[in-house]
């Protein structure tokens, strides 16, 4: 049976393809064909466009990654009208994960995610579809839209316990709760994409969106403690093309004891990783693949009205003591020092991944 898959592909994120390779893999390991709609996200189009070299760069080792790793892709899709007058053929249509029904990401193309676009006679299922967000701020139309759309699905699942409350709150319907697809595989599962790889992480992998004030001290503070090198993941998120990279400061003024790496593709990225012997992030794929891996970590939230789902993960693993929500907390309570549990954390992991489980299983049956 052919699945139809939506969801972020194309994004320059290493958590977005790393989701959407799992979640596929998954289907195709339960029998499946999936293919991913090529419906590229207004976002990334504009990246794609850019003059950047470093842009360029780095789109150019995420296209060679969703080549060789993706399943096929439909005919590309630019617009909402575009997908519309030619929708994709196939029995199931499957949305998610990630943020795929997060409103300020999608923005103009909110009810393709929604699957509008879909005819009412077919099956449509969302797998651990997130808001992203506790509460979402639509128009009243919007809201009426999206309940309309949400009853025409045959399953709903959601990754944060939140989106479940949205759903009841919105449309009235009963979504469950499940883990993120990459959950879905195991470690081994990911084994080969590391072992091929130039990763070289073996101390205090740092990967954090918003670094911030302090971010370098931080790191130079737990390389000191750990008594362990430290590796920075610096992506060059720079506007102009003579800003001075991230890299650059911590080679001049850290010497050999903080490193940089600089634009990994995503199997370099996961392999530094699993490498690692502590993590530092605000990622919720960094987190998750700290998690797989069986790493001690500590979690620094960015932004607090997306941290939900980051939060609500830990909680469910009863590894909140892991959230540090500053820098200063970070020296104050060294509670980080103390090594994660994993036989406990695996065995509620365990079942949850099970549950997931039976949800597609329940969900792909006709």
């Amino acid at each position: 049976m052919k699945i139809n898959l939506l969801t972020f592909h194309d994004a320059l994120n290493y958590g977005a393809v790393w989701q959407a390779y799992a979640l596929s893999r998954t289907l195709t390991n339960m029998g499946y064909s999936a293919r991913i709609i090529n419906l590229h996200s207004p976002w990334e189009l504009s990246k794609n466009k850019s003059f950047n070299p470093i842009v360029r760069l780095r789109r150019q080792r995420f296209k060679r990654f969703l080549k060789h790793h993706l399943p096929p892709f439909t005919k590309e899709y630019f617009n909402s009208e575009g997908i519309e007058h030619d929708v994709p053929q196939g029995k199931v249509f499957v949305v998610g994960s990630d943020q795929v029904w997060n409103p300020s990401i999608t923005k103009a193309l909110m009810f393709d995610y929604f699957f509008e676009f879909v005819p009412d006679d077919v099956k449509k299922i969302s797998y651990a579809a997130s808001f992203g967000k506790k509460e979402i701020e639509w128009s009243q139309e919007q809201q009426t839209r999206i309940a309309f759309l949400l009853k025409r699905f045959y399953a709903v699942s959601v990754r944060e316990n939140s989106g479940v409350k949205i759903c009841r709150d919105i449309a009235g319907i009963p979504a469950v709760p499940v883990l993120d697809p990459v959950f879905l595989l195991s470690n081994s599962d990911y084994s080969s994409f590391c072992s091929n790889t130039s990763a070289k992480s073996n101390g205090l992998f740092c990967y954090k969106f918003d670094k911030g004030q302090g971010f370098i001290e931080t790191v130079d503070y737990l390389s000191k403690a750990l008594n362990m090198p430290a590796y920075i993941i610096d992506r060059f998120r720079m506007r102009h093309l003579w800003a001075m990279p991230i890299c650059s400061i911590i080679d001049r003024f850290m010497g050999k004891r903080i490193k940089s790496i600089t634009l990994p593709d995503p199997e370099t990225w996961l392999g530094s990783l699993r490498q690692a012997s502590f993590v530092f992030t605000d990622s919720f794929h960094g987190l998750a693949f700290s998690i797989i891996f069986q790493k001690n970590f500590i979690v620094v939230p960015a932004n607090s009205k997306r941290f939900i789902r980051i939060e609500e993960l830990l909680n469910e693993l009863n590894l909140d003591d892991r959230i540090f929500y500053s820098y200063d907390e970070i020296r104050r309570d060294q509670r980080w020092k103390e090594a994660i549990d994993y036989n406990r954390v695996n065995k509620i992991l365990s079942r949850k991944i099970d549950s997931s489980f039976d949800f597609l299983k329940n969900a792909l049956q006709f």
